[in-house]
């Protein structure tokens, strides 16, 4: 017998603002759901708003790797999000050397 998990309560797949551009801030979660091909994360940017984008980490291995040390040692991240909020970019580092504009 097969044991399914149930499917996930669409605010808890992805709270806040969808990211639509280059955010700077601390990765506060990761949300992995089966009812979704995505994992969620969950940005708390600068200007104290929460952000969600999302990835598929089985094809952004690399990324998602990134991503999951910057949320284990609390680092900053700059993060650009493209169409429907999906994860193009990443950087992890201090606040202090982010991406100048």
């Amino acid at each position: 017998m097969k044991i399914r998990s149930s499917p996930a309560i669409p605010s808890l797949v992805c709270t806040g603002v969808p990211l639509d551009g280059a955010r700077r801030g601390t990765l506060i979660r990761i949300i992995d759901s089966d009812a979704s091909a995505y994992i969620n994360y969950v940005i708390l940017g600068s200007d104290g708003v929460t952000y969600c984008t999302q990835m598929d980490a089985k094809r952004r291995k690399n990324r998602n790797a990134l991503m999951r040390i910057a949320l284990e040692s609390a680092r900053h991240v700059t993060v650009i999000g493209g169409i429907n909020s999906y994860l193009r970019c990443t950087a992890v580092g201090n606040e202090a050397f982010g991406v100048v504009k």
